[in-house]
């Protein structure tokens, strides 16, 4: 861990990345992914590792990226508080 920000992002402290399992827009996008995954795989069969692999690499810079947006909305909040907290001229 880098800091005590990316340390809250990876605890449990907060459940911000949990969707709503009713959530209709999630389960609609959900089977259109699924959908294409299949069509590919059942059009091109020899692709199954390289998909799997690029499924991989996508998931780990997609968790990079989180990561840094969440740090950077942390910062971005306290930022706010910091300001709100300067005297009212």
């Amino acid at each position: 861990m880098k800091n005590v920000i990316e340390e809250l992002y990876y605890s449990d402290v907060f459940h911000i990345f949990s969707t709503d399992p009713m959530d209709d827009e999630y389960h609609r996008l959900m089977k259109d992914i699924i959908k294409a995954e299949e069509d590919l795989i059942n059009t091109y069969p020899g692709a199954l590792a390289l998909f799997t692999e690029y499924q991989d690499a996508s998931s780990a810079i997609d968790s990079v990226c989180r990561r840094h947006d969440f740090v950077c909305g942390f910062r971005l909040g306290a930022q706010f508080v910091m300001e709100m907290l300067k005297p009212v001229k």
